[in-house]
């Protein structure tokens, strides 16, 4: 009994490093303000993120808040179409909103998902 445990404990560690993920928070620059703002116009954002992407392929879209923006980029690294689901695009941008104070990116299974806020409009 305890043998199947170890083995499946391996398995899904082994899953788990299958999927690569790796992120950076940029370390100067403007910052986010209001987090639930910045989510605001996230979820707006995502909604026309969502969908098929081609192999190489990436969007970006730019949302005003008050005197400032921010840049949210999906962009497909992989060597073949990818779906992006708006719930990974809220997911994978909004760690960068509450995890990097200047903004990231982070790269899971070869598409990147980047947040940048930035000092005045789009």
């Amino acid at each position: 009994m305890q043998y199947s445990t170890i083995l499946s404990a391996a398995a899904a560690v082994a899953l788990l490093s299958a999927t690569s993920v790796s992120g950076t928070c940029f370390q100067s620059g403007a910052n986010w303000g209001n987090h639930g703002v910045a989510k605001a116009r996230l979820a707006e954002a995502c909604k026309s993120m969502k969908g098929h992407y081609d192999a190489k392929e990436n969007y970006s879209v730019c949302r005003n808040s008050g005197g400032n923006s921010y840049v949210f980029q999906i962009k497909n690294n992989n060597n073949q179409g990818v779906e992006v689901s708006e719930s990974y695009c809220n997911a994978y941008i909004g760690e960068q909103i509450d995890r990097c104070g200047h903004g990231g990116k982070v790269t899971h299974s070869g598409v990147e998902y980047r947040g940048d806020p930035n000092l005045g409009l789009c």
